[in-house]
């Protein structure tokens, strides 16, 4: 077993999926910590959700030596329903591409969205060597800030106390769990070639062990303190703790939103770059849609186009689920 290619897959699959909503502390509000101490259960709940879909798509992957979300789809499903499959999945990247830029242009304005879409060009163009270095040094990055938050303090004593009906939070774990699994799909595809399969397995458990982690750290940073809402509650923290903190957030929240928005570009060039003979002139074209749409603005993004594509990708990935493992 070779450490190097499981740390690859790790820091793609962690790195992609720690985007905007978990550095800002919102998504696991909404999904983890207003539930109160079954919070901890929903966590572990995530952890196993995450791990059986996680390490069965990479497996599917693998075995069919997918390169691309169309190579995946068309293997496991065949022409016809791979064909919707695709459409979800390809108009989920869109989606999400729209979005995170959508919330970098909150945090640092049209520099900033400039910046990273500049950046996600050059590493899209390099391919996979590109998509590593960029996850990788999130990882590191996401830990200092967490722990500097929770160097003044943390509870496990949640902010909220919720009687049985808070496992229902079960079913925003299922929604949860899909939305960023798709998301994670355009980057990770290209590092799963050559992994064995105990390697794949020791990927899927490492790294839904991390993602399982950082929540529950996420989780007990919010139940110290009283934040100003639930937009951006770490950042809102963040700001109490003095300059240097606030500065080192925004770096941060623009590493985070980068790596998911990464994701989601590679993933449609991957795609453009298979149907075009002029691949860098049309991935140009869609990013600049991907702007036009972010206008929209991120609550109205999130609130209605996210939820359509939450829904559609938990139906991408029960399919997966389920698929049979033999190679078509």
């Amino acid at each position: 077993m070779k450490i190097k290619r499981v740390f690859d897959c790790v820091s793609v699959l962690v790195g992609t999926i720690v985007g905007a909503g978990f550095a800002t502390g919102n998504e696991i509000y909404q999904f983890f910590a207003k539930y109160g101490y079954i919070s901890y259960i929903l966590i572990a709940f995530f952890f196993i959700c995450m791990f059986a879909f996680t390490y069965k798509i990479m497996l599917l992957a693998n075995k069919h030596n997918a390169f691309t979300i169309d190579d995946l789809s068309k293997k496991v499903f065949g022409e016809k329903f791979a064909f919707f499959v695709n459409v979800v999945v390809y108009i989920s990247f869109f989606i999400f591409a729209s979005v995170m830029m959508s919330a970098m242009s909150n945090i640092t304005g049209f520099i900033g969205v400039v910046v990273m879409s500049l950046l996600a060009f050059i590493l899209c163009i390099k391919g996979k060597q590109g998509i590593l270095v960029a996850n990788q040094i999130i990882l590191p990055l996401i830990f200092i800030f967490l722990f500097m938050l929770m160097a003044n303090g943390f509870s496990f004593q949640p902010i909220h106390e919720v009687g049985f009906i808070g496992f229902l939070g079960i079913f925003g774990v299922l929604y949860y769990v899909s939305l960023n699994l798709l998301i994670s799909l355009g980057s990770l595809l290209v590092v799963l070639h050559q992994v064995n399969k105990k390697e794949l397995l020791c990927s899927a458990i490492l790294g839904c062990l991390i993602l399982s982690l950082l929540i529950l750290i996420v989780v007990v940073i919010l139940n110290n303190y009283n934040f100003a809402s639930i937009s951006m509650p770490l950042k809102d923290i963040a700001l109490t703790k003095g300059t240097f903190l606030s500065l080192f957030t925004n770096i941060v929240l623009f590493c985070t939103i980068f790596t998911t928005f990464l994701s989601s570009a590679f993933g449609l060039y991957k795609k453009i770059k298979t149907d075009y003979k002029k691949p860098i002139f049309v991935f140009i074209i869609i990013l600049l849609l991907c702007y036009i749409v972010s206008l929209t603005g991120f609550n109205c993004l999130v609130q209605y186009a996210y939820n359509i594509v939450g829904f559609l990708s938990l139906g991408v990935t029960i399919c997966f689920l389920f698929a049979n493992n033999k190679k078509n």
